[in-house]
């Protein structure tokens, strides 16, 4: 092994002990026998054997007919077909485990119905499960508001390279459950890749609006013909005098607009369960803004209520 690390020949013929993390810089041609009998993730490494400079790599796989092949054989060599690109370990980490099955988790059965449903859907189910049987309220029971802002909103390859760095990083800012949380996860991102683009921080944010959202009885907000639509649930409704309120700090009344005064949000209008601005020529820093200022307003209406719930229940007297 030493010999060839030191170019005195340029073949090696072994086993596929080689797999074990063997860094050959001037390698850059492997050819694998009965690959069919191998496993994914023992293709993968060894396939990664080759190509660690900057020299062009080739990896040939030699196996038996395909007729002679099992079907979870030629789904193995396929995926490893798929993913080929830089960086692609994850993905196909997540091809093994749905053609493998995600097996038993308290035994040695490597079966499931993973395949049929896909790994994301697999671990949430397999969460509301736990919660079930803990006595607690399942995730499908949560009503998770949808946003769709014509913002870019991302973690650019650019910015985070490792594909699985993102993917968890995707998971944790859908999983934030406060704006503490969140703000501790940009810290983090700033602290491990430097300062986040406009797309990150963009992504940040609707991430807290969505904790507002959330808070406010929003069920969804989304773009329809040139405008930003804020839908709110019927408990959430607004009355006349709060929509009344809405309008005059967005909307001049007509003496105003005959003085030459104008809305401060373009194409804007109120109604009990839905607010709307329009967003054509705006940039994505207004469509956020307005968009976190009018959420913002609803979270403070909905705290007052609450406070005046809980003053008119302590002025009621208690009887004996």
């Amino acid at each position: 092994m030493l010999a060839f690390y030191a170019e005195e020949f340029n073949v090696l013929v072994c086993t596929t002990i080689i797999e074990n993390g063997l860094d050959v810089p001037t390698a850059n041609t492997i050819i694998i026998d009965d690959a069919d009998k191998l496993g994914l993730a023992q293709l993968y490494q060894l396939r990664g054997r080759v190509g660690r400079s900057d020299r062009q790599a080739y990896s040939y796989l030699l196996y038996q007919y395909p007729d002679r092949m099992t079907e979870e054989a030629e789904q193995r060599l396929r995926a490893l077909e798929e993913f080929s690109e830089l960086g692609s370990g994850f993905r196909l980490a997540l091809r093994d485990l749905e053609i493998r099955g995600a097996g038993d988790i308290l035994g040695r059965e490597q079966s499931g119905h993973l395949s049929a449903v896909g790994l994301d859907l697999y671990c949430r189910m397999l969460a509301d499960s736990v919660k079930t049987l803990k006595g607690e309220r399942p995730s499908y029971y949560e009503d998770i508001p949808t946003i769709d802002l014509p913002v870019e909103a991302l973690i650019p390859a650019s910015y985070v390279p490792a594909e699985n760095q993102r993917i968890a990083l995707y998971r944790q800012l859908a999983e934030v459950s406060s704006y503490e949380e969140s703000k501790e996860l940009m810290a983090e991102m700033t602290d491990r890749y430097g300062p986040p683009p406009v797309p990150v921080s963009n992504l940040v944010e609707i991430a807290q609006l969505r904790l507002q959202c959330a808070e406010a009885g929003v069920t969804d907000i989304s773009t329809e013909n040139g405008r930003v639509v804020i839908r709110l649930a019927a408990a959430a409704r607004l009355d006349e005098t709060e929509l009344a309120i809405f309008r005059s700090l967005y909307k001049p009344t007509r003496q105003q607009a005959r003085r030459g005064a104008r809305s401060l949000l373009p194409r804007a209008s109120f109604a009990p369960q839905q607010l709307c601005f329009g967003h054509k020529g705006k940039d994505s820093n207004f469509i956020l803004a307005a968009t976190k200022e009018l959420v913002g307003r609803l979270v403070d209406r909905k705290n007052e209520q609450a406070s005046l719930r809980k003053e008119a229940a302590a002025r009621v007297p208690i009887s004996h």
